[in-house]
C-alpha cells in the first residue's frame, strides 16, 4: 500500500507519496498494481486530494474533482461525495484512506477512512507546531507509525522545519522507513508543495 507523509505550516504544505497504487482483485485480495504513479491528485492550485489503498477510487476522485486554477468549495455535497466513495470500500477488506490538503486559505489538512464510525478530523498548524499524518496501510500499524512520528520529530531536529526544502528531506528518510515496515512500499516518491 501506498505510504504517504504530509506535513504543513501556516505558510506551505508539502506532500511526498511513494509510487505504488493498490486495489483489491475481484477475489478480494489486496494486489500491487504495475507501475509507478502517486496516491496523490492536484485538484486545484492551492488543493491536493490524497487516497490510499484504493487505486480505483483515486481514479474515480479524479473524475469527480477534475483539476481547475481556482480552489473547489469543499461543502456537504463533496465531503458526502468522499466518504461514500472511501466507504464502498469494506474496511474488512482494506484500509482507505483520504486526505484533502488545502492551502487556499489557512492551511489544513482534513483527513477521513472507511473505518466504521470513523469522522472527518482536521488538523491545523500554527506557528509553534507543524500539522503532520501519515497515511499507510495495515502493514503499518499504530505502534510503527508512532515510530515514523518520533523518528520525523528527532529528523526536523537534524534537517530543520523552517522550509519546505528541509521538511522534505526529513520525509524522504521517513519514506524508507516505511519501505522497512512494509514491502509494498516504493522508494520512488513524488513530492508536492503548496505555499499561501
Amino acid at each position: 500500500m501506498s505510504f504517504v507523509s504530509i506535513i504543513a505550516s501556516p505558510e506551505w504544505a508539502s506532500v511526498v507519496s511513494d509510487g505504488q497504487l493498490v486495489d483489491l482483485a475481484k477475489n478480494g485480495e489486496r494486489t500491487v498494481l504495475p507501475g509507478m504513479k502517486p496516491s496523490v491528485l492536484r485538484i486545484s492550485e492551492q488543493q491536493l486530494l490524497v487516497c490510499t489503498g484504493s487505486a480505483s477510487i483515486l481514479k474515480i476522485i479524479r473524475e469527480k474533482f477534475p483539476f481547475q486554477k481556482g480552489a473547489y468549495v469543499i461543502n456537504e455535497s463533496s465531503i458526502r461525495i468522499m466518504e461514500e466513495l472511501v466507504r464502498s470500500v469494506p474496511f474488512e477488506s482494506q484500509d482507505v484512506l483520504v486526505a484533502l490538503v488545502d492551502a487556499s486559505g489557512p492551511v489544513n489538512c482534513r483527513l477521513f477512512s472507511n473505518s466504521p464510525n470513523d469522522s472527518w478530523q482536521t488538523l491545523t498548524p500554527d506557528h509553534k507546531r507543524l500539522a503532520s499524518l501519515f497515511l499507510a496501510g495495515r502493514n503499518i500499524n499504530e505502534e510503527k507509525i508512532k515510530r515514523i512520528s518520533n523518528e520525523f520529530n528527532r529528523l526536523i531536529l537534524i534537517y530543520g522545519k523552517e522550509t519546505a526544502n528541509q521538511v522534505v528531506e526529513a520525509q524522504k528518510d521517513l519514506n524508507r522507513l516505511a519501505g522497512e515496515f512494509d514491502h509494498t512500499v516504493s522508494q520512488r516518491i513524488y513530492r508536492f508543495l503548496l505555499q499561501r
